[in-house]
């Protein structure tokens, strides 16, 4: 489960506004869970960007996978291990879970007793050579799920604890909505958690974040000793070259690369998506299943 709440985060990313011409920076990402530590080599070229997983620790979404946004509201998952491509679609994104084994999905949340607090505001240190603002916040609420076929409810009370460096400076102001690809709060259904989240984007770009999240279960699941750890989420902008520049194709989509779903993407299912391959004609024909697609 861990895994692929993980994976659907990533893809989640969205990457929902951008920043100004000619910037790349290097993100490291380090979480304690399984599969968390990746690290992002993120171009920005007015309205698009590439993320590149230049290293990673999750075996589903390895070094050499890229998030591509070619323009405006199209956001893209590209495997050039295995010249495939598709394209982020929300819903095929929830049908994926009970195919990677979550025997269903994950059950409906609801909340309540939700409290954020803006623990802290002040002057923070310069970040590879821009100004920052130090915030924290602490975020407290209750969830309750329903398992399907389960006998009562799981009740967890959660604990968050964010604390941030973020910048306001001109060339990444329009990028301070930018979600982290690790960030597993990305499609979370608590609306009082994305509201707090839309506040601490305002604060600017993030170039460094601590998160601490503690879960713990009530009724039956603690008698059992279910949940209580703290898992610690970290993520820091370590280069940034404000004077980038791209080679052509950057932004593109890659020719001769097969559309296939997400599902065959992350799990290497062999049928590709025939209706569309870049630069090319359709083709109905069969592929060669023990065979790459080729230009």
């Amino acid at each position: 489960m861990h895994r692929f709440m993980t994976c659907a985060a990533l893809l989640s990313a969205c990457l929902a506004s951008h920043a100004a011409a000619g910037v790349r920076i290097t993100q490291l990402n380090g979480s304690d869970g399984s599969g968390g530590n990746h690290t992002n080599e993120i171009s920005f070229d007015g309205s698009r960007f590439k993320s590149v997983f230049v290293a990673s620790d999750n075996p589903m979404m390895g070094a050499g996978l890229y998030v591509l946004g070619p323009k405006p509201n199209e956001i893209y998952m590209v495997n050039p291990a295995t010249r495939k491509y598709a394209r982020f679609n929300p819903e095929e994104m929830q049908a994926m879970s009970p195919q990677m084994g979550d025997a269903g999905g994950q059950p409906e949340a609801t909340h309540a007793d939700f409290e954020a607090e803006k623990q802290l505001d002040e002057a923070g240190p310069t970040l590879v050579g821009l100004p920052t603002r130090h915030y924290r916040y602490a975020i407290r609420y209750q969830e309750t799920r329903q398992p399907r076929g389960a006998p009562m409810k799981m009740v967890s009370n959660v604990e968050i604890v964010n604390e941030f460096w973020a910048t306001n400076a001109p060339e990444l102001a329009t990028a301070s909505g930018w979600k982290d690809p690790s960030d597993e709060s990305a499609g979370d259904s608590n609306v009082q958690l994305q509201a707090v989240e839309r506040e601490i984007a305002a604060h600017g770009f993030a170039l460094k974040r601590v998160v601490t999240r503690k879960t713990k279960m009530s009724g039956m699941m603690a008698m059992m000793n279910m949940g209580g750890d703290a898992e610690r989420a970290t993520m820091e902008i370590t280069t940034l070259d404000r004077n980038a520049s791209f080679a052509p194709g950057t932004f593109e989509l890659p020719k001769g690369f097969a559309k296939v779903d997400l599902v065959n993407l992350m799990t290497g299912g062999a049928m590709p998506d025939l209706d569309a391959v870049p630069g090319d004609a359709p083709s109905r024909a069969m592929p060669d299943l023990n065979d790459e697609p080729r230009d």
